[in-house]
């Protein structure tokens, strides 16, 4: 899993980098680059959209196959554990629940181990280096997205808890 975020975050910083290249030829165009300057800038996009999906894909196919495996570990133990209880107590408890026990449940770890770093990292440092970049290109600006976002946020997180008092005191009485 660390592999997997160390890759998907490499992965997000390359897949700033067509981003980085489209505003560098808009200002070269608008400038006078030559026209090798643009297409450097061409090619460092391209390979930026390239690298990051190959490396994001490295990084969530190693933890596809750390899920795969941990998920056979764990139902040939648990068959191997069901398989120790007596019959009478196997037969008392109907197939479609030891199916669940043995299939859906294990299957209920996917998220948490084949996308969790890559996916949480790939954010993160998606966020982090295209802001990096917006703060290198203008401070000003990111501080004015910076404080937008923060409303944003408080609008949303407010919006969202109004009226949550009464379902939590509801919830804990029906419990």
């Amino acid at each position: 899993m660390l592999v997997s975020a160390a890759l998907t975050g490499l992965g997000a910083v390359f897949s700033i980098l067509p981003y980085v290249a489209l505003t560098e030829i808009a200002a070269g165009l608008l400038g006078d680059a030559s026209a090798s300057t643009l297409w450097r800038w061409a090619a460092a996009g391209i390979v930026g959209i390239a690298a990051g999906g190959f490396l994001y894909s490295a990084g969530l196919g190693l933890t596809h196959v750390a899920e795969a495996d941990l998920r056979y570990d764990l139902r040939r133990r648990l068959v191997a554990t069901l398989g120790r209880i007596p019959l009478g107590a196997v037969d008392q408890t109907s197939s479609g629940k030891i199916r669940k026990i043995v299939a859906d449940d294990t299957s209920s770890i996917h998220t948490l181990v084949a996308h969790l770093a890559g996916d949480a990292t790939n954010t993160a440092v998606a966020f982090l280096a295209g802001f990096a970049y917006l703060v290198w290109v203008d401070w000003r600006m990111s501080a004015i997205l910076l404080a937008v976002w923060a409303l944003v946020m408080i609008l949303v997180v407010s919006l969202t808890f109004r009226g949550l008092e009464g379902l939590t005191e509801g919830s804990s009485a029906a419990q």
